[in-house]
């Protein structure tokens, strides 16, 4: 949360405004105590894994990771 609170200040307009937002969306969250299988395959659309590395890709609700 300090990372979001210290990007609130910042300069760059863009970085501001979507701290301010995100700060809003977390605010009253409360933490995950249990795996959720339901909220799992809701949030995780694809995964790919090779065998060389543990997840390649990942997209989570539109976000690519790699």
């Amino acid at each position: 949360m300090q990372k979001w609170e210290e990007k609130k200040t910042s300069e760059n307009l863009l970085e501001r405004y979507k701290a301010k937002q995100f700060i809003e969306i977390i605010k009253d969250a409360t933490p995950i105590t249990a795996f959720d299988v339901n909220l799992f395959f809701k949030l995780a659309e694809k995964m790919t894994v090779n065998k060389e590395e543990k997840v390649c890709n990942c997209n989570f609700a539109g976000w690519n990771r790699s």
